[in-house]
């Protein structure tokens, strides 16, 4: 699971533009480094059932469009951030810049 993560979320980093707040914060950081850790530290804090739950909405994205499909991509949102507050109130904040915790979440 954290391969596939690590690899979207370096085609999304790709795709940013540079002079985004984001893109900015993140030229500041060695960005494959802190992105493998963190995402190996949210996949570790992730329960089997939450693991689960998500990759079997994941898979109804591919199948679904419109709305249906904008219905769980917001639920795959808020699952990530209650795991990434759960993670941050267990072992510390995210190294990753606040910027760009929404890039990491939409992953």
């Amino acid at each position: 699971m954290s391969s596939i993560l690590t690899e979207s979320a370096r085609k999304a980093i790709a795709a940013l533009d540079p002079q985004s707040p984001c893109g900015k914060e993140l030229s500041k950081i060695e960005v494959d480094d802190v992105l493998a850790e963190e995402i190996e530290r949210i996949c570790r804090t992730a329960t089997l059932a939450e693991i689960t739950k998500m990759g079997f909405l994941v898979g109804r994205i591919k199948k679904t469009s419109g709305s249906e499909k904008d219905a769980i991509k917001s639920k795959l949102k808020s699952m990530g951030e209650k795991l990434v507050t759960r993670l941050e109130k267990e072992s510390g904040q995210l190294k990753l810049p606040k910027a760009c915790r929404d890039l990491l979440l939409d992953f």
